[in-house]
């Protein structure tokens, strides 16, 4: 995994066997601006560093606790959703990245990781096609110029 910097966005970039890059967004926005206690960004930035580490065990044990801190925070779902992505579990992947959506409508990086789990889901779920142009569809609202 490589994590590339974007202002207060990292991306973090998983590789699989068949050459496909998929890219699973993690949320780097501060806390303290979604009025989350300092120490939930103290937490986000460790899980990413964890699954960088390729520590999932880890992260997800720190992820566990923060989410009982701090269960409205959208980037704890979408750091689940990547952990979850990585570990094949699709619809549980699925179900973080929808929360992270709700609790933050907003934001892009959520529909982001959703729209690419969808992609790399294609092959084995019918509906995963649509649901993916849906998302993106969604995420164009939410920022014209996009052009992921």
């Amino acid at each position: 995994m490589e994590i590339c910097e974007h202002g207060r966005i990292g991306f973090v970039r998983t590789r699989t066997t068949s050459f496909l890059v998929i890219p699973m967004v993690i949320l780097g926005i501060a806390s303290s601006s979604w009025g989350y206690p300092p120490q939930s960004s103290e937490s986000v930035q460790k899980i990413q560093e964890l699954i960088q580490q390729g520590n999932i065990a880890s992260a997800l044990q720190l992820l566990s606790e923060a989410l009982k801190e701090s269960p409205r925070n959208a980037s704890l779902y979408n750091l689940e959703g990547v952990i979850k992505a990585q570990r094949s579990d699709f619809a549980g992947s699925e179900a973080s990245f929808q929360k992270a959506i709700e609790l933050a409508p907003t934001i892009e990086n959520p529909y982001l990781n959703l729209g690419h789990l969808y992609q790399k889901w294609m092959p084995k779920q019918a509906a995963a096609r649509d649901k993916a142009i849906s998302v993106y569809a969604q995420l164009l609202k939410l920022e014209p110029d996009n052009v992921e």
